[in-house]
């Protein structure tokens, strides 16, 4: 009979706490992204929120709407955000705007916002990506922006591009 030897015993022992340690690594950063997309997503909980795919048949749907985009991830706009969560249900402005995650976007999200939905005034201008902004839907068609450039979004921003909005 042959006799296994005790290095090979060892090595087993090792490889499964290995496959174990990795196993809860890789549980701890699951429930890390978890925690985060509860977080930030409650933080706009009060906009209903439309997915990319479904972006076309709902500015069809509802002729004058306000698109409020920002990644659930960044916590640069916490502050913004809970101000801005306040002056929506203060102003009672829920129905009239809506929340996209720019997290769960493709990658040519923005040539398509550009192509399908720009008015033909706004074709010309170059979108700042990767940050929070606010699109004035009127008929399906995107009528005005609240940032043409790149710039941190204040409440002040927000309210006065809704007033603008509301007027038109």
């Amino acid at each position: 009979m042959r006799q296994i030897k005790a290095k090979n015993y060892v090595l087993t022992f090792l490889l499964f706490i290995l496959t174990i340690i990795a196993v809860l690594f890789i549980k701890r950063i699951y429930e890390n992204r978890e925690a985060i997309e509860v977080v930030t997503n409650d933080r706009m909980d009060v906009l209903s929120e439309i997915k990319e795919n479904d972006l076309k048949s709902y500015v069809v749907e509802n002729r004058k709407i306000i698109i409020y985009a920002s990644y659930s991830s960044d916590f640069s706009i916490e502050n913004f955000e809970s101000q801005f969560r306040e002056y929506i249900i203060n102003h009672e402005l829920t129905k009239e705007i809506v929340y996209l995650n720019l997290s769960q976007v493709g990658s040519k999200f923005y040539d398509t916002l550009k192509d399908k939905y720009f008015i033909d005034d706004l074709k010309k201008v170059t979108l700042p990506k990767g940050q929070a902004n606010m699109y004035a839907f009127e008929n399906g068609k995107i009528v005005d922006i609240l940032y043409r450039d790149s710039a941190n979004i204040t409440l002040n921003d927000a309210i006065t591009f809704l007033q603008k909005a509301e007027q038109e």
